[in-house]
């Protein structure tokens, strides 16, 4: 479900985006593991793992660091011959930043390098999502 219009406010719930970044990963069979509720543990079969036995709970990236990362890697974030994403991540990632950096007076984002080495998880996944075209706008 999409909480808001448009590019700039568009926003996937967390779950959607867990979901989405781990589909990316290459998990398969997300689903939700505790039907009594709505908003219950998700999960699913790893990338490496068999389509037997039971599902493990996919990772929380929007919050974790280390499963992120993970994924940067895999969608070559950190290949340094796949310009395109790179730059397509890297000034989404600085369009999202923007919005909590201090403006000067012509009413421009300050942003500096810190702010980007800072992002936090939720930030750096809103813009992998949306730098290789997986951010879903209302519908």
């Amino acid at each position: 479900m999409i909480l808001a219009v448009g590019w700039d406010d568009a926003v996937m719930t967390t779950t959607e985006q867990n979901i989405a970044a781990a589909e990316l990963h290459g998990w398969t069979h997300i689903q939700n593991g505790n039907t009594m509720i709505i908003y219950g543990v998700w999960v699913g079969y790893p990338e490496s793992g068999a389509l037997i036995g039971n599902k493990e709970r996919i990772p929380n990236y929007s919050q974790e660091l280390d499963p992120l990362r993970s994924l940067e890697i895999k969608v070559g974030l950190h290949d340094t011959t796949n310009t395109a994403i790179r730059v397509r991540w890297i000034n989404t990632l600085r369009q999202i930043v923007s919005k909590r950096t201090p403006k000067n007076k012509m009413g421009a984002a300050i942003i500096s390098d810190v702010d980007l080495l800072t992002a936090s998880a939720t930030e750096r996944l809103e813009a992998l999502l949306k730098a290789i075209g997986k951010w879903k706008d209302v519908e």
